[in-house]
């Protein structure tokens, strides 16, 4: 459901849908948004990006958030994310960090296609969003992770009832809090919260905005 909202409000928001490459904002031509996946227990971690979210129904995206997650996890995916992974296990960090952001550079800024590496170009799209809530965490903030170049980062922690005003009465409701890392080169604050009330208006009635079936 995050992914299709935040996909639609970003199709609003064309400014921040692209990358930079040599200083310079270059448009993506489609709303892709990925998902961070754990893998082996929590040791590691993969993502699957889906492709023109803004047009594909929650239902469609739900489908296929199943059958690729459990590919990453243990599927044909997680094969390759293993083999793509293994040659940084044995480089010292200080190395592997450093063909770690070249390899991001030559498939971000430059939008080469790294298949010997499973790295395909703009892997993550524009947004990454990660779910720490069904570990209980109630505020977290994502660092950007040099690989992914992504302008935005979204933060799901756990669904709390708490008491709200509703037409002057305080009620009990299920709060869900976003957390949002935004890159400043991309998006500044009035822009970051003019499509976070977006996506929330998109959240809180669904039924209006969203493509359910």
């Amino acid at each position: 459901m995050m992914c299709k909202a935040l996909a639609e409000a970003i199709k609003e928001f064309p400014d921040i849908n692209g990358k930079l490459s040599f200083g310079c904002y270059v448009p993506y031509d489609r709303v892709d948004i990925s998902c961070l996946v754990a893998r082996e227990e929590g040791k590691d971690l993969g993502f699957v990006t889906f492709e023109n979210a803004d047009q594909k129904s929650v239902a469609v995206l739900a489908e296929e958030a199943s059958k690729r997650v459990d590919s990453v996890r243990n599927g044909e995916d997680a094969k390759k994310l293993k083999k793509a992974s293994s040659p940084f296990y044995y480089m010292p960090t200080c190395i592997g960090g450093v063909v770690m952001e070249i390899c991001s550079w030559l498939a971000v800024p430059l939008g080469l296609n790294l298949s010997l590496i499973d790295i395909k170009r703009h892997p993550a799209g524009v947004a990454v969003v990660t779910n720490v809530g069904m570990m209980g965490v109630d505020v977290a903030y994502a660092p950007f992770p040099s690989l992914l170049r992504v302008p935005l980062l979204i933060v799901l922690p756990s669904i709390k009832e708490e008491p709200i005003a509703v037409n002057g009465q305080v009620v009990i409701e299920k709060v869900l809090n976003v957390c949002v890392t935004g890159d400043h080169r991309f998006i500044d604050g009035t822009r970051a919260a003019q499509l976070q009330n977006r996506t929330k208006e998109i959240l809180e009635d669904p039924e209006r905005f969203l493509s359910v079936e």
